[in-house]
């Protein structure tokens, strides 16, 4: 996991958005993100990066 989030954070670095739709996935209820917050005990933590993320991802892709 750790390797494909530095993947996403060097094309975001080098000015590619085509990440976005796959972290969305991620982000999603009960997908892998989630998961491994639930395992680790900071779905506190999850929730308030997710519902961030929610926010810059429907920014950059113009969705209302």
């Amino acid at each position: 996991m750790r390797k494909e989030i530095d993947k996403y954070i060097l094309d975001f670095e080098n000015g590619s958005l085509k990440f976005l739709d796959e972290v969305n996935v991620h982000f999603a209820p009960t997908a892998a993100y989630q998961e491994h917050s639930m395992a680790n005990n900071w779905s506190a933590d999850f929730h308030r990066l997710a519902e961030k993320f929610d926010k810059i991802y429907n920014s950059l892709k113009n969705v209302s």
